[in-house]
């Protein structure tokens, strides 16, 4: 899709041309502000694959290997939410390291719950129901900013959102299945 200005081309495909017409020896160079992507090629973007390219990630995608039909389950086309990091697994990895597959994708399934919930949709109180057969998540979200929080009408508000007793720091990781939130510490079921 092209937009016009003063007879020029301005956008092509929503990409925005931010240097216009640098001449070289053999045409003419434009910056653009992203790369177009053929429509007929198509960049895998599954929870799978998004963890796979993060570092603070990997371990869930390690720990995913020894687990084929999970792993097979959270690259399809299905709706997850992850909670997971390399620092949360890292807590237990002597524990892991020693149990068998089943406990491990066990605990893998306690990180997964079965519907997309960004950050904006866990609020405090909430009970999420994982995958590890009928342990569920509890959700406590505290807001922070007192009155400027009050009187601005959350402009200035901090939700700060905890999983059990864990904390979210990046959030909103979004993959064409779901949502990836990295946590500070590894869930485990009460028993």
């Amino acid at each position: 899709m092209f937009s016009f200005d003063d007879e020029e081309i301005k956008s092509y495909n929503y990409t925005r041309d931010l240097l216009l017409d640098l001449e070289a020896s053999n045409g003419l160079i434009h910056s653009v502000d992203k790369v177009f992507i053929p429509s007929s090629v198509e960049i895998p973007s599954t929870i799978v694959d998004i963890a796979a390219a993060d570092e603070n990630l990997s371990k869930l995608v390690e720990l995913l290997k020894n687990s084929s039909s999970l792993l097979q389950a959270l690259k399809a086309l299905v709706s997850f939410t992850i909670f997971a990091s390399n620092k949360a697994f890292d807590e237990v990895s002597s524990t892991l390291e020693t149990s068998n597959p089943q406990k491990i994708e066990n605990i893998i399934r306690y990180h997964v719950v079965s519907e997309k919930s960004f950050s904006k949709d866990l609020s405090d109180g909430l009970v999420l129901e994982t995958l590890f057969l009928t342990k569920s998540l509890s959700v406590s979200a505290k807001e922070y900013g007192g009155r400027k929080c009050k009187k601005w009408g959350g402009k200035y508000c901090i939700t700060k959102i905890q999983i059990n007793d864990s904390k979210l720091g990046k959030q909103d990781i979004d993959a064409s299945n779901g949502v990836i939130h990295v946590i500070n510490k590894v869930l485990l079921p009460s028993n």
